[in-house]
């Protein structure tokens, strides 16, 4: 009883002096979102990962069909504008209120640019009788992968819509500046992985065999990097704790997990990022690799 008794008195003592109790530590939303865009990658790297084993099983893919949209083009530059504004906007919130406000402002008159951008795209498409239900492989995944970005794009247009507000209102902090720009990041990110897919999907003469080269190469060199990462946490771990840690980080999994609770000491924050970014694309290059070979084996 000692412990939700001290909890309710502290609480009390707070509204007394005036602070507000619904106050999540500092951090809270950053760490949220990363849970959050985490959970987008597995969605958006499955979806890419299912459309390349089509593309690669495919016998024939966009021959005699138009080539993606030109506008499509127009669209990656807005994005990297969005980016770039939203960066702004942080990067002058703690200099001039007027600056950052405006940047912002910019920022998310861009992102309904590109949801108009988009719309033209599919109407050219639509124009060519080309549309979702169309009896075309190439039809179908270029609407499935613009869409689930687009779905993205518009959710983040109601976030920055609530943080506008927030900065209109003077109540808009650098931690609403920032998790908006780096959602923006993100979802720029993706979007040069999915142009990129789709540009070289059309390539007429890309066999599955190609594909599947690829993909081994792609395996190959995460593979490496994938090494070099676990080396340096062993190193980082052997200077902080000793020779037997080290010994026993010389298993993959024990070597991330004690390296991500001794981030800070051990400097290996980046180093983790880029051994999960690594290992995911082993994974992805592996699965689409093995999917294709097996379909080219069996025709």
């Amino acid at each position: 009883m000692d412990g939700p008794a001290n909890l309710e008195t502290s609480q009390r003592i707070k509204q007394a002096v005036g602070e507000d109790v619904r106050v999540l530590p500092a951090g809270t939303g950053a760490l949220g979102l990363k849970a959050f865009l985490a959970s987008l990658s597995i969605l958006f790297v499955a979806t890419l990962c299912s459309f390349w084993i089509v593309r690669g099983q495919a016998d024939f893919w966009s021959q005699g069909l138009p080539g993606v949209p030109k506008g499509m083009w127009a669209s990656t530059l807005i994005l990297a504008l969005l980016s770039a504004t939203s960066e702004l906007a942080c990067r002058n919130h703690a200099r001039s209120q007027a600056v950052y406000r405006r940047w912002f402002t910019i920022s998310f008159v861009l992102a309904i640019g590109f949801i108009v951008s988009q719309f033209l795209n599919w109407q050219e498409l639509y124009s060519l009788k080309l549309t979702p239900k169309a009896k075309s492989l190439y039809s179908f995944s270029f609407y499935m992968l613009t869409g689930l970005h687009a779905i993205h794009v518009i959710g983040g247009l109601v976030w920055h819509t609530l943080a506008l507000g927030k900065v209109r209102s003077g109540t808009g902090t650098a931690e609403v500046l920032r998790n908006t720009a780096v959602y923006w990041h993100f979802l720029g990110l993706c979007w040069v992985v999915l142009f990129g897919s789709l540009l070289l999907s059309t390539i007429d003469d890309l066999t599955g065999v190609q594909i599947v080269n690829a993909c081994w190469w792609i395996t190959g060199f995460s593979t490496l990097m994938f090494v070099f990462c676990w080396l340096r946490a062993v190193i980082a771990i052997h200077r902080l704790e000793g020779a037997a840690m080290a010994a026993l980080s010389l298993i993959p999994i024990v070597a991330f997990l004690r390296a991500f609770m001794a981030a800070d000491e051990t400097r290996m924050r980046s180093t983790l990022t880029w051994w999960t970014v690594w290992f995911g694309l082993i994974l992805v290059g592996l699965s689409i690799g093995f999917a294709i070979k097996f379909h080219v084996e069996r025709v």
